[in-house]
């Protein structure tokens, strides 16, 4: 139960996200960083530009209106990573696969730019290099010291800040465990047990939109209710025979930090479902 679609994320674009791992590209000793140097120097002087305490240049592409980040929040984010010269370092659209990663594990910069947005907003950051140094004080792989980096970041959704909104909607249910629901269409037939066998149309999503699985179509899926993930169990025994509901799980009540090898859903992923309850099998 619960397959899930190959992971498309390239470790070598994440090296340029995150703050955890040294430096081991080529030898950058003799780099000469007076290009960066005068880069920041002419993007501080721009209209649109605001400089933080830090040194962090960022200016507002679009602006929105929803959660901001925590240092304990994963931000799902598009992103648009470039030099000072124009040359791109990654770029997320070209997959069209969001990054998702805690925000306290982000270079120092980024942690300071993220948690200046809010969810739905694209912002571009200027790093100088002493916001690109780990705890370590290199940059990222392949990174020389010195060198400023440009991020162009679309901010998608804000985990799990997600449930917090989406528990003050009107049609959402929330239950002693956590776990949300809203119905769709309610049924009139039995409800299942922890011990039931059930057939089931679903799909399974992540909070910025992605399947991450399905049911065959117009093939429901059959399975125990005790051999699924929690949250999707707690909701299968709220329904009725012939309902719809769409669930929201936390992570805990979902895959938590472990989730299934070579899989989109990031550790600590909110998952979205909807199902059809399509029948029960107390034979």
């Amino acid at each position: 139960m619960i397959k899930s679609s190959p992971l498309l994320i390239f470790a070598s674009f994440l090296l340029f996200l995150t703050a955890c791992l040294d430096s081991s590209g080529p030898d950058f000793e003799e780099y000469d960083n007076t290009p960066d140097l005068e880069f920041l120097e002419q993007n501080a002087q721009r209209e649109d530009v605001t400089v933080t305490e830090s040194g962090l240049q960022y200016r507002v592409i679009e602006e929105a209106e929803g959660v901001t980040p925590s240092d304990e929040s994963i931000a799902i984010m598009h992103v648009l990573n470039t030099r000072v010269d124009g040359s791109v370092v990654a770029n997320t659209y070209t997959q069209d696969l969001p990054a998702a990663l805690p925000v306290n594990n982000l270079l120092p910069g980024l942690q300071e730019g993220l948690k200046l947005m809010s969810r739905g907003s694209t912002y571009e950051f200027v790093l100088p290099s002493d916001l690109t140094l780990n705890s370590s004080g290199q940059p990222p792989q392949g990174v020389p010291i010195g060198a400023a980096l440009i991020y162009e970041i679309e901010l998608l959704e804000v985990d799990p800040e997600f449930l917090e909104t989406n528990a003050e909607r009107q049609d959402v249910e929330v239950t002693e465990s956590g776990l949300q629901y809203r119905i769709i269409e309610e049924g009139t037939g039995p409800t299942p047990g922890p011990e039931s066998v059930v057939q089931v149309n679903y799909t399974g999503a992540l909070i910025y939109g992605a399947t991450f699985d399905q049911s065959a179509e117009n093939t429901p899926a059959e399975f125990p209710i005790n051999g699924v993930i929690e949250g999707f169990g707690e909701g299968l025994q709220l329904m009725s025979e012939g309902s719809t509901y769409e669930l929201f799980l936390p992570a805990e009540l979902a895959y938590g930090d472990n989730p299934p090898p070579q899989s989109i859903i990031y550790p600590g992923a909110t998952l979205i479902f909807e199902l059809e309850l399509v029948s029960i099998n107390d034979e």
